[in-house]
């Protein structure tokens, strides 16, 4: 007995058929799956109760001090920034503003040297910040923090007067807590 010429091709559709089912299953499974996490994601947003930045008003915050150059300061300058830009998000929301900014704050060869970048040579303000430290932070300031690190003893000092004088010498030299503790 031999099957019909239909009745062969029928088999193969209807496999087909099958198979195409089984898919439109799995992706319906899929998409309710991903439905159900955007629920829950929303639930869990909308119970946070989050204000829209631009609401909210900026501390007034004292800018920071004007950078000519001066490769003492550096070091200074950088962290000022860092913390003007944390309490002024919503003034400079993006490393568009804050570059910009950035430039009003310099003088001298340091701005000549701003004024050679674009905003896209950078990746963030911290890219920017290592930059600028790498043309214009001490040199010899990570090792003086090396000796001072290795000639600082606690001796008669209080707990919290040791590291009054233990951090700002460990923040110089980039070391992990491992390195600090022996």
């Amino acid at each position: 007995m031999s099957k019909s010429p239909s009745s062969s091709s029928q088999l193969p559709q209807d496999q087909l058929v099958q198979a195409i089912y089984k898919l439109v299953n799995e992706l319906t499974d899929q998409v309710n799956v991903l439905h159900e996490e955007n629920k829950q994601l929303r639930l869990a947003t909308n119970s946070l109760n989050l204000t829209p930045t631009n609401t909210i008003k900026d501390p007034k915050v004292t800018p920071p001090e004007h950078f000519s150059g001066d490769r003492k300061q550096c070091c200074n300058f950088i962290l000022q920034c860092k913390v003007f830009f944390t309490l002024q998000v919503n003034t400079f929301p993006t490393f568009k503003h804050q570059f910009g900014y950035m430039g009003s704050l310099l003088s001298g060869p340091v701005l000549v040297w701003w004024s050679t970048f674009d905003v896209l040579n950078f990746i963030d303000i911290d890219d920017f910040f290592k930059k600028l430290e790498e043309a214009y932070g001490d040199p010899e300031s990570k090792h003086a923090a090396l000796l001072k690190i290795h000639s600082l003893v606690q001796g008669k000092l209080s707990a919290s007067a040791y590291a009054t004088e233990f951090h700002p010498v460990t923040a110089e030299l980039d070391w992990n807590e491992a390195a600090l503790v022996h």
